[in-house]
């Protein structure tokens, strides 16, 4: 008894119907008369589910990295909302927690690097900036002259 339990137990793991389609579609070409005709219509049967099946599984694989980007952008969006409203509570606390010659004594350090960097600026950039103020200056006078000479003639 266990033999036969042990053919139908592998039968019912190894037949299904994919596996009768492979096996009986080359078979039934030798039906005659409709054999040819059994064969393409179960071929095409086969293919169109075959391709069915492989467009589920990319449809399934779009949608995955669909989601995969949302849950990705919405976590991105979270830690920086989350950074943001921290720091900026961090900033607004250490700063209201602050005695007043604490915070000026920022304030001074604070102008005093602000004025530091607006000077080096102008070390590095004063042939470009007098030449664009002698420029400026230069084009005034020149429009001033040639107004003034105009109205002069027509005296």
């Amino acid at each position: 008894m266990g033999f036969f339990k042990k053919i139908g137990t592998a039968v019912k793991k190894n037949v299904n119907l994919k596996n009768v389609l492979k096996i009986a579609t080359p078979l039934m070409s030798m039906i005659p008369v409709a054999g040819g005709l059994l064969q393409n219509i179960t071929q095409g049967a086969v293919d169109a589910h075959a391709a069915k099946k492989a467009q589920k599984e990319y449809d399934s694989q779009v949608a995955q990295q669909q989601q995969n980007q949302i849950a990705q952008q919405t976590a991105q969006a979270l830690a920086q909302a989350t950074t943001q409203t921290l720091g900026d509570a961090l900033v607004q606390g250490t700063f209201d927690g602050m005695s007043n010659s604490a915070k000026l004594t920022t304030a001074k350090y604070g102008a005093t690097v602000a004025d530091m960097t607006i000077s080096q600026w102008f070390k590095e950039h004063w042939l470009a900036v007098s030449l664009g103020v002698t420029a400026f200056f230069g084009a005034i006078w020149m429009l001033t002259k040639s107004h003034s000479s105009g109205a002069r003639r027509r005296r």
